[in-house]
């Protein structure tokens, strides 16, 4: 069997891109919402697996939401590199990772480009 992962709650996140909410970003850090939740299977059940979370900006562009969308509205800051945020339960077996559901609850979006905390992905706006 080949390793899949699947977002257990795809249709919260769904419902969320329907209707194109939007976060509020602070300099101590905000947690996602809704949570990035995933369900694992077919790892090696005794074999290291270590899960992290790569998080980059696609596009250079400032937007704004005017009449009901979203549009560039010219250009931002460059992001940087993408930034990878290992999962707080380190490395661990397969089996571990299949058991139940994965989250990265504990990680937090900045508007800090100097925060040095491993749970927290720093964006320039």
């Amino acid at each position: 069997m080949e390793p899949s992962v699947r977002l257990v709650n795809e249709d919260l996140w769904t419902k969320f891109h329907e209707n194109t909410t939007e976060m509020v970003v602070t300099k101590t850090g905000r947690k996602m919402f809704p949570k990035l939740e995933y369900s694992i299977e077919g790892l090696k059940a005794s074999q290291a697996y270590g899960l992290v979370l790569q998080i980059e900006q696609i596009d250079e562009n400032r937007y704004k939401f005017s009449g009901g969308e979203w549009s560039a509205a010219g250009r931002g800051e460059n992001g940087g590199v993408a930034k990878n945020v290992m999962h707080h339960d380190g490395v661990m077996p397969g089996a571990h990772w299949m058991r139940q559901a994965v989250n990265f609850e504990r990680v937090k979006i900045t508007n800090n480009p100097n925060d040095t905390n491993p749970s927290h992905v720093g964006f320039k706006f």
